[in-house]
């Protein structure tokens, strides 16, 4: 009676009313699992209690149910949710869904995640993937069900030794052919890539504006111009900024333009049809809400395609909003940093610190000494000389 070892996990073994219990503690630490053992069996001796002791561990597909739909659906983004379904319906279910909660093993889970990586799946793919595992079996403790979290901690035997993907990023004359091109075929778009281009928003800030964000000024000189970043729309629905924290977008003179014609053509529509005032929304879709990415992706990819540029994402918007301020434009990296909505200037450093090659070549070019002796024929270079000790 007591604690065994099974497959690197202690398990319980006792009597209890004339029946023999047999449980895994959920961890393969011994004091750990005689904590779980005196629980257990001081629960049973609780007459209010005897019932919860014994109670069926539910098995993974069983809680991974019910952990997406009460506690995901009700705690994180839509975005996320979709992703932690996807990756618990193609990866996870699959691998772990039979078992119960309390027979899955730290070495289990490790296995898994080196087995991902085997098949093709890159190092930041698989740490997603068991930051999905590892919440679930947190809310699981916080329900008594396990003794600890066996994916805790996984995530650190893993190393990404690929090479990093390259941003792909259009110049400033790339964009603004882009942008001729949309206002040339696809006007109603227009203010919308506007935006993405000369912001540097995510796709779904810029969804979810409205006209009470934009801060226009007295006019053009007045510097007091700025978008305030409140909300983003993913996947149909409003939600916070991705850091949860709002900030404010300076507004350059040519986007103040755009937004003030566009505004006026909105306010000459709704004269038409004989409303009182134009949809708070900034760019609303057929039904008055939001537009929906997909339009986002469809004008990107035509107006790509008729202006002769390389295909890119509509997230690379931003990617080539933060090289031009950077590498052409020469913006300070702090500023750069703050309305990118970065976490810290480390990271927007981390993410653009690498420009393409020939990107910085002019900066090179310009560090020009008038007194520095370029002709090489004035050169001396002393004979015998292989180390600086010897001259």
């Amino acid at each position: 009676m007591g604690l065994y070892r099974r497959g690197g996990t202690w398990w319980m073994n006792f009597r209890y009313g004339g029946t023999q219990v047999r449980r895994s503690t959920g961890t393969e630490n011994r004091r750990m699992a005689e904590d779980v053992l005196v629980k257990t069996r001081a629960a049973l001796l609780d007459p209010a209690r005897p019932e919860e002791a014994l109670r069926e561990v539910p098995n993974v597909s069983e809680f991974g149910a019910k952990w997406l739909d009460v506690y995901a659906e009700g705690m994180l983004k839509p975005s996320t949710v979709k992703g932690y379904r996807e990756t618990f319906r193609r990866l996870i279910e699959p691998e772990f869904g039979g078992l119960r909660l309390d027979e899955v093993r730290k070495a289990d889970v490790k296995a898994f995640a080196l087995g991902l990586r085997t098949k093709g799946l890159s190092a930041k793919t698989v740490k997603n993937v068991l930051a999905a595992l590892s919440v679930m079996f947190t809310h699981a403790a916080e329900d008594d069900l396990v003794a600890a979290n066996p994916a805790a901690g996984i995530r650190r035997v893993l190393r990404d030794g690929g090479k990093k993907q390259e941003i792909s990023a259009l110049s400033l004359a790339e964009v603004e052919t882009l942008l001729a091109r949309v206002r040339e075929h696809y006007p109603r778009y227009y203010p919308l890539l506007s935006t993405l281009a000369m912001t540097g928003m995510r796709c779904g800030e810029a969804l979810g504006l409205k006209w009470g964000d934009v801060q226009f000024g007295r006019d053009e000189n007045d510097p007091n111009r700025y978008i305030r970043i409140e909300r983003g729309y993913v996947l149909s629905r409003y939600t916070t900024p991705k850091n949860g924290k709002s900030r404010k977008v300076d507004l350059g003179l040519d986007l103040r333009r755009i937004f003030l014609a566009y505004k006026e053509k909105l306010e000459a529509r709704m004269i038409v049809e004989g409303k009182a005032e134009i949809n708070p929304v900034m760019f609303p879709g057929p039904e008055g809400r939001p537009l929906d990415k997909s339009f986002i992706r469809w004008v990107l990819h035509k107006a790509l395609a008729k202006a002769g540029l390389r295909q890119i994402r509509p997230h690379d918007l931003r990617h080539s909003w933060a090289s031009i301020q950077l590498y052409e434009l020469h913006a300070p990296i702090q500023w750069v940093s703050s309305q990118l909505g970065h976490s810290s200037v480390g990271f927007t450093t981390a993410v653009y610190g690498h420009p393409a090659i020939g990107r910085c070549i002019e900066s090179a070019d310009r560090f020009h000494c008038d007194k520095v002796i370029t002709n090489c024929d004035n050169f001396t270079v002393p004979n015998g000389v292989t180390h600086w000790k010897d001259r």
